[in-house]
């Protein structure tokens, strides 16, 4: 899961989904609250799954 947090309860969602579950990746933006190209780095990760993501969901599913 990518999560960009914009206001209010967003930023404890995504505390828990990427500290807390580890099943998704943060999107920083810059000061001006854009999103810049290093995006794309953080997609690729997600797509090739280096993160371990599907595994790690899969044991919080209580799946093996």
């Amino acid at each position: 899961m990518l999560c960009w947090p914009y206001f209010a309860d967003k930023f404890l969602n995504r505390s828990y989904i990427c500290d807390v579950w580890e099943v998704g990746v943060e999107l920083e933006k810059e000061g001006s609250g854009v999103i810049t190209q290093g995006i794309i780095g953080k997609i690729e990760h997600v797509l090739n799954e280096e993160l371990n993501l599907k595994a790690r969901a899969k044991e919080l599913k209580g799946e093996r």
